[in-house]
């Protein structure tokens, strides 16, 4: 899908789910805190990510999916697999 117009773009936006992102801090028993400092992302925006009200950048979404060691599909909802690629 081209993304050329808010019409496209807020379907895409629809179909992003960042809830694995809270399943993984939750398994690795991890806080939303030490998350933000090792990706170096701040607190609200990583609660912002989860609670569907910002999308991340590309360079935010790599550096959390280095720290959680997952895949970016992953924490997208595009995929049930968390492993990295």
């Amino acid at each position: 899908m081209i993304i050329n117009n808010t019409e496209h773009y807020d379907a895409v936006r629809e179909t992003i789910n960042m809830s694995n992102m809270k399943k993984l801090i939750d398994s690795k028993d991890y806080s939303v805190t030490k998350l933000a400092m090792n990706a170096c992302i701040s607190d609200s925006s990583i609660n912002s990510y989860i609670n569907g009200n910002k999308l991340p950048s590309v360079t935010n979404l790599v550096s959390i999916a280095n720290y959680l060691n997952c895949n970016i599909d992953f924490l997208l909802g595009r995929t049930d697999n968390p492993l990295p690629i």
